[in-house]
């Protein structure tokens, strides 16, 4: 069962980096509007605010991670681990091909729910947990929204009298707020990596418990890191072009406001998405200046994936689970699934 174990370490793998691509496009895509920085040196910026995370980490707590490894009542198997995987790797490959920007907290929810659903039935899945998780996911754009509307209102009362070359001003701001996001992102986002790897390490019998090597915290969050250096600039696009022309202003509040969704979301525990966070903050903050600004036919692409992402995954899942117990009936009798 050598080579399953691996497998499952290569899907985190991939999973974590794709996440670091379509979550570092996102962030990325509200901040290439600063002319003074190139695109490069942008990416390495939020790159090493990214590794930040990872000093940081201990103090917001792993209470995303504990909720994902707290979702199923029974032990979590080989076979719900690839199944769940599996699936969350497939759907974020598809929908990065096509440019747009989905969740991979949902992904990954989908998929754990809809494996352990398939094996165990209802009772299977902590359904406390399960429920906090949807409604976290749920909130947190309706929430963002909101707060960068409200924090767009007041900036532009404020500013109401400030003349163009605020611009300059506001555009060096950017590299404050950009760094608090990129930091909370390397704090939270790879939790939901860890609580893979923890898992995979406990149902594979390498570990006894569920708790958390230094290293798999160290690995999770670079490779985050290396997701994002490797471009992610298809979903930038998406963000900075397609669903709003984006202005100094509206950089900073988008990166104010999902800084502070994302840091509550993660002191309560909760699982979220922060490219979810990210676009609704953007739309939040365009339909405070002018409705028509927004693409909401991109807008509209985008609410679709999001909605369709755990319900995708979850069947995904189910299919890919099947065909392991099949492969597991016939060859292994069974046993390991």
């Amino acid at each position: 069962m050598d080579w399953l174990f691996w497998i499952a370490i290569i899907l985190t793998i991939i999973y974590d980096i794709l996440n670091g691509y379509n979550d570092g496009g996102s962030i990325i895509g509200t901040f290439v509007s600063a002319p003074f920085l190139s695109p490069l040196r942008i990416v390495m910026l939020v790159c090493f605010f990214e590794l930040c995370g990872i000093f940081i980490i201990y103090y917001i707590g792993m209470h995303i991670a504990q909720s994902i490894t707290s979702l199923s009542l029974f032990a979590v198997t080989p076979a719900i681990i690839l199944a769940a995987l599996g699936a969350a790797v497939i759907w974020k490959i598809v929908t990065i091909t096509i440019g747009i920007p989905t969740s991979s907290a949902h992904a990954l929810v989908g998929g754990v729910a809809g494996a352990i659903f398939v094996a165990y039935g209802w009772k299977g899945i902590a359904q406390d947990t399960f429920g906090k998780i949807i409604i976290i996911l749920l909130a947190t754009p309706v929430v963002s929204a909101l707060l960068g509307y409200l924090l767009m209102h007041l900036e532009l009362f404020f500013l109401r009298w400030a003349t163009p070359q605020i611009n300059s001003s506001l555009g060096k701001l950017q590299l404050l707020t950009v760094a608090i996001t990129s930091t909370l992102h390397g704090a939270t986002e790879p939790q939901k990596t860890i609580a893979v790897f923890v898992l995979i390490l406990a149902s594979f019998g390498y570990q006894r418990d569920l708790s958390i090597p230094m290293w798999v915290v160290v690995v999770s969050v670079s490779l985050i890191a290396l997701g994002i250096l490797a471009g992610g600039w298809r979903i930038a696009k998406t963000f900075n072009r397609r669903l709003l022309k984006i202005r100094p202003l509206d950089s900073v509040t988008t990166q104010i406001s999902a800084s502070i969704v994302i840091l509550f979301s993660a002191l309560w525990g909760g699982t979220f998405s922060t490219s979810q966070v990210i676009g609704s903050s953007l739309v939040g903050a365009g339909v405070a200046k002018r409705f028509n600004q927004v693409s909401w036919r991109q807008a509209r692409h985008i609410l679709i994936a999001w909605l369709v992402t755990i319900p995708a995954t979850g069947l995904l899942a189910m299919v890919i689970w099947k065909l392991l117990d099949l492969y597991s009936i016939a060859i292994k009798g069974g046993i390991w699934v």
